[in-house]
């Protein structure tokens, strides 16, 4: 999780922490858009979080259902590939 330190993003979120003590997050969620404050200690947790559960200990025999939208201006369709 800390490779998310070295996209552009976090020098956006630096600049905002910063500035403002920290960053504004608008996103759509159900259709509906959505703000929250995210703070340095909230990215800190986010990177020390454990995601080796998922590639370590996840049933290779458990069947997954994974629905994506085709005009999602968010995240490209072919991002659900990743998880096959």
């Amino acid at each position: 999780m800390q490779k998310i330190l070295e996209t552009p993003a976090a020098a956006i979120w630096k600049k905002h922490f910063d500035d403002h003590g920290y960053y504004e997050w608008t996103v759509s969620v159900a259709r509906k858009p959505t703000t929250v404050k995210i703070f340095p200690e909230d990215l800190e947790i986010f990177t020390k979080w454990d995601s080796s559960i998922v590639w370590d200990q996840f049933p290779a025999n458990v069947d997954v259902l994974t629905l994506h939208g085709l005009s999602d201006a968010t995240v490209p369709p072919w991002v659900a590939t990743y998880h096959l």
